[in-house]
Order: structure tokens, then C-alpha cells, then sequence
């Protein structure tokens, strides 16, 4: 998401997206939103145009919103998932959670190595927390803050 009153929001997508890529799953679904579209016709810095190309550009959803207006924030949601049952269908993800965490509900914990998920402590970057309830010498993670 990016504020399309603010192009720095939109100029650090492009380093977010590749630190993704790298990270997630291929077939993962990405929505890029571009927020405030109730401020468009006073103060938007970044073009809708321009946000479409860069979303065909990289395969991603694209949608502008408006969180104060509530304008096209159902659409995002249902564009999203749409998308996921169609690859869930399409055979795209391992839903059995064998040898690894498949797809999960609620903040279930996830075995991962800790060399691949780092807890960097850098700002804007994911924290890793322990799960404090894993006993059982493999370490736990909760995926996601």
C-alpha cells in the first residue's frame, strides 16, 4: 500500500515487492493499493496511471481506496479473494502442512529455521517472535507482525 499523496511511499514498492519475491511464495497473491483516493483531485502526487503500469509491470492486483471513505476497500478484499480461491483450485499451494506450515488459520505457530527468518530488529522490517509455547526443541515462529 501506498499513500498517492506521497510519491516516497511510492517509490520504496519497487525494493518492498523484491523483498517479497525473495521471501514468499511464488504463487502468493499481491495487492497494490493505492490509499487516499478521496484526496486525488487536490493533492495526489502519484498517478493512477502510473500505479496500474507498475502493478502490470510486476503481476500485481491493482486498486486505489480510500480508507476514510471506505471507496473500493470491499472491492480490494474481494479482488484478493478471488484470486486465492482460484490458485487454491488451481492445485497453487501445499494445503497439506507437510514439511512446512501449508495454509494456516488464526496465529498458529510455524517450525522455521531461524538463519532463513531473521530477527533483524530493523525498523520496517518483519519481527520474529519465539513462540513461548513450543517445547519441543525445534524453534517456533509466528509468521507475520
Amino acid at each position: 500500500m501506498y499513500d498517492i499523496t506521497r510519491r516516497d511511499t511510492f517509490t520504496h514498492i519497487e525494493n518492498w515487492l523484491a523483498e517479497v519475491k525473495e521471501h514468499g511464495n511464488p504463487d502468493m497473491i499481491i495487492m497494490l493499493i493505492g490509499n487516499k483516493a478521496d484526496l486525488a483531485d487536490t493533492k495526489r502526487r502519484v498517478s493512477y496511471d502510473e500505479g496500474e503500469r507498475f502493478a502490470k509491470a510486476n503481476g500485481l492486483i491493482f486498486i486505489e481506496t480510500s480508507a476514510k471513505t471506505a471507496f473500493n476497500v470491499e472491492d480490494a478484499f474481494l479482488q484478493t479473494s478471488n484470486q486465492i480461491f482460484k490458485n487454491l483450485t488451481a492445485g497453487a499451494y501445499d494445503l497439506s502442512n507437510e514439511g512446512g506450515c501449508g495454509i494456516r488459520l488464526g496465529n498458529e505457530a510455524c517450525p522455521i529455521d531461524s538463519e532463513d527468518h531473521p530477527d533483524t530488529g530493523k525498523p520496517g522490517e518483519k519481527k520474529v517472535t519465539l513462540d513461548p509455547k513450543a517445547n519441543t526443541g525445534k524453534k517456533y515462529y509466528y509468521c507475520c507482525y
